[in-house]
């Protein structure tokens, strides 16, 4: 399997949505002695009905454990954007973690994700090369597919009629309508 960066954002994706519908760890020495009440039809008249939550399956939990190492020769704040924006967070309150820029902070979850897709090839990232070299060094080893967000024929700019600054394709990215910051995504 060749890894491109559009592959390892939906797995990163997948990963976060399954770390979110693992049941929450039990602390070991605490329990309650009190018997369970049973509610009769009358108490549960009018009560919102409690949303069933999805254990995923063992298949998902193996590959969310595997994309989970990912990150680690990442530069730190790199990883936190990344798994940031796999968790569905908006690009505004990821600026405002990070203390970045909108424009730097989407360079580097960009090179984040091109040094994981160029890792899982088993290649080696240059290491004195510039973040821009790297992006586009990967976006020509894996073609179109790529960087889907920053395709000039599928990213319109809100700001020119055409789609195009000065006949350049416009900077802001499309959203990506897999990640919902309100609904996982199913695998």
């Amino acid at each position: 399997m060749r890894w491109t960066p559009s592959l390892v954002e939906e797995r990163l994706a997948e990963a976060a949505s399954v770390l979110k519908r693992l049941p929450e760890p039990r602390r070991q020495g605490y329990f309650n002695l009190w018997p369970e009440i049973l509610h009769s039809f009358a108490d549960k008249v009018g009560h919102e009905p409690k949303p069933m939550r999805v254990i995923p399956s063992p298949a998902a939990i193996s590959r969310m454990e595997e994309t989970l190492n990912w990150t680690v020769g990442l530069d730190p704040i790199d990883g936190k954007i990344v798994w940031l924006r796999a968790y569905g967070e908006r690009w505004k309150t990821i600026c405002w973690t990070v203390g970045l820029q909108r424009s730097a902070a989407h360079e580097h979850w960009l090179y984040a994700l091109c040094v994981i897709a160029w890792r899982l090839n088993r290649r080696s990232v240059p290491k004195f090369r510039s973040r821009r070299y790297v992006i586009e060094m990967v976006k020509r080893a894996c073609g179109d597919e790529a960087e889907p967000q920053i395709n000039a024929l599928s990213v319109h700019c809100p700001y020119d009629t055409n789609g195009a600054i000065g006949g350049q394709p416009c900077p802001l990215p499309k959203p990506n309508p897999n990640v919902s910051k309100y609904a996982p995504r199913r695998p």
